[in-house]
């Protein structure tokens, strides 16, 4: 759900929002540059055809980011 603060709410306090928000960017952004590591380990996989490395490489880099992601938006 979207919540709308207007300046009538004056009261609320948002800024752990904003630090949650804050939080959430940094994941994505690391999960953005995994996503470019993981094209450039595939591709190098593909020329080796060894897709389970590139598997292993992916797996180990993007648990922690998900785990970041994980109870934000419940």
């Amino acid at each position: 759900s979207i919540i709308a603060i207007t300046s009538a709410d004056s009261s609320v306090d948002v800024s752990p929002l904003k630090e949650q928000l804050s939080s959430v960017s940094k994941a994505l952004k690391g999960l953005k540059s995994t996503s470019a590591k993981l094209a450039a380990e595939v591709e190098k996989a593909h020329k080796k055809e060894d897709v389970f490395e590139a598997a292993k490489a992916f797996k180990f880099d993007v648990f922690p980011v998900m785990d970041e992601l994980r109870g934000y938006g419940d």
